[in-house]
């Protein structure tokens, strides 16, 4: 075990993806791995994802929200309600944390990534918060682009580490 210095937890930023992990995994984890967009994970990555969530505040963006939604009614098809229902009281806990549309549009990101990723970006910069991703392009982007300038966001991506102690790895 490893000791971690005790500090205040930053607002999490959950990118599209590892939303869709949650709760899809939260409605029925015999769907992770068969779902087009969720192919590359397991059951095994929601125990996790779960597991690093738990005692944190989880944000979201209204445009995370409309692309999970819309990937979660072509993920569970028929059963969208049901997935919903299953979902509601998860998603009321999340924060839902909005940026004015000009100030998306006039970041320079937003050329290059689009407004959905533009607007996690923003967010998480405003509030010092951290962003959860499984876009590798995503974060590769950010992180180039920051390289030599003051700003930073702390991002962690999913499939995440299992031992943030021990360096990164794989389920």
């Amino acid at each position: 075990m490893c000791a971690r210095p005790r500090s205040k937890r930053k607002p999490v930023f959950i990118d599209t993806s590892p939303l869709l992990l949650l709760l899809v995994g939260i409605y029925n984890q015999e769907m992770i791995g068969k779902a087009r967009r969720l192919k590359d994970y397991k059951p095994a990555h929601f125990d996790v994802l779960w597991q690093f969530l738990a005692q944190r505040r989880i944000y979201i963006t209204p445009g995370v929200l409309a692309e999970v939604t819309n990937l979660a009614d072509q993920t569970v098809k028929a059963n969208f309600e049901e997935f919903v229902e299953a979902n509601s009281d998860t998603l009321e806990k999340m924060v839902e944390y909005y940026v004015q549309k000009n100030d998306i549009l006039k970041k320079s990101e937003f050329a290059r990534i689009g407004y959905t990723d533009t607007s996690i970006l923003a967010a998480a910069e405003e509030t010092d918060g951290e962003v959860l991703t499984s876009d590798h392009p995503l974060y590769l982007r950010y992180y180039f682009a920051s390289a030599f300038c003051e700003r930073r966001i702390r991002f962690r991506l999913a499939p995440f580490e299992v031992n943030r102690c021990a360096g990164p790895g794989r389920l």
